[in-house]
């Protein structure tokens, strides 16, 4: 029985792009739509700052008995809230998080521990649309990818020969992981995380 031939990477992420293609946003064919569905009132907040700072709710109220108080005011309070978004856009830009992959990914594409583990990625995220609700990525590891827009893909000879497939590696295991980081689901889930940690700080500067 003959041997299944291997897809090169390159020819993955052709195929890849040209499915995301179909729904580029501008320029740009990799992009999530991150915007944030998240609509905490008082009680969901007391329960997400017990879960991921306290023993529970009740070491919570013991030590900040008027805890209620102070989330209700900074739920109100429209200041407070933009901090959650300049945040959310500030762990995908200023962290190296997004510029990494996890062990497993690096696995499935055959990664090295010092490839896109442990050593970040090159990559320029940029926040798109009225809301900034787009997150593109527009460059990664030094070339532009709003140029994969300009190709055709199976001709002869096309300009994707210039792709090495290393780089094409490194991209399709990062667009694998983002596609896990960037589902609405996460998104709501970080929106939860840092409105406890922000408002938990706010707690944490009371006299209670």
């Amino acid at each position: 029985m003959p041997r299944k031939r291997k897809v090169s990477y390159q020819r993955q992420l052709q195929e890849l792009m040209a499915k995301r293609q179909e729904y580029a946003y501008g320029d740009y064919a990799l992009h999530w739509n991150v915007k944030v569905h998240y609509y905490p009132n008082t009680e969901h907040v007391l329960d997400a700052i017990a879960q991921y700072f306290y023993i529970n709710r009740a070491d919570l109220l013991m030590q900040y008995p008027r805890a209620d108080e102070v989330v209700e005011k900074q739920l109100n309070d429209c200041e407070s809230m933009e901090f959650l978004i300049d945040r959310m856009r500030e762990s995908v830009t200023d962290g190296d998080t997004y510029y990494t992959v996890r062990p497993e990914v690096a696995k499935k594409w055959k990664l090295g521990k010092d490839v896109a583990q442990t050593k970040p990625l090159d990559v320029k995220f940029e926040f798109m649309g009225r809301s900034g609700g787009h997150l593109c990525v527009t460059e990664f590891e030094g070339r532009k990818l709003a140029d994969f827009l300009d190709y055709n893909l199976y001709e002869e000879g096309d300009p994707y020969d210039d792709y090495e497939e290393h780089w094409c590696q490194k991209l399709l295991a990062m667009i694998d992981e983002w596609d896990q980081c960037f589902t609405s689901e996460a998104v709501n889930k970080e929106a939860a995380y840092l409105t406890a940690w922000e408002i938990n700080s706010k707690l944490e500067d009371t006299d209670d």
